[in-house]
């Protein structure tokens, strides 16, 4: 969606959204009623979600100030997004056999460059992606099939001497 559609959407109130719908190929009631059950139904799910990632979060541990936060065994993907809301620039996590670190939008140091070399050499299984938001050995679409050698402490402590 271009900058433009996104002014537009923004700028319309929930009930000017249910009017335009009239608009689209939805003219019927029934219809329209459908797509907003759906759409409040993911907006209730998203809270609940949120809901509980407040209680991981309130476990994270900040061992070189609050850029670096670092979570244990996280299980709610919603727990990162707070994390950056607070003030985390990185979030290193641990779940189950996966271990990896990712780092909030607009940063401007890449994850891949600071850590490849530090961690890939050291263990198999590591995967840095080339846009540098993510550090990673295993992750909930891709889970790791061992536990790593290398601790959440270790990634926090080698990012604390490159990123302020």
């Amino acid at each position: 969606m271009g900058a433009e559609n996104a002014k537009v959407i923004s700028e319309n109130s929930l009930g000017q959204i249910l009017e335009s719908l009239r608009y689209s190929d939805l003219r019927a009631d029934n219809d329209i009623y459908l797509v907003f059950e759906k759409i409040f139904s993911g907006i209730l799910e998203r809270g609940k979600l949120r809901m509980v990632a407040e209680q991981e979060v309130s476990r994270a541990e900040f061992p070189f100030g609050a850029n670096i936060a670092i979570i244990r065994d996280r299980k709610n993907p919603f727990s990162v997004d707070l994390l950056f809301e607070r003030g985390a620039k990185v979030v290193i996590y641990t779940d189950g056999d996966n271990i990896g670190a990712i780092r909030k939008d607009g940063e401007n140091f890449s994850l891949k460059d600071l850590l490849e070399k530090e961690l890939g050499d050291k263990e198999i299984g590591w995967f840095f992606h080339d846009h540098g938001f993510l550090a990673a050995r295993g992750t909930f679409k891709n889970p790791s099939s061992s536990k790593s050698s290398i601790e959440p402490e270790k990634i926090a402590e080698i990012l604390s001497k490159r990123i302020s």
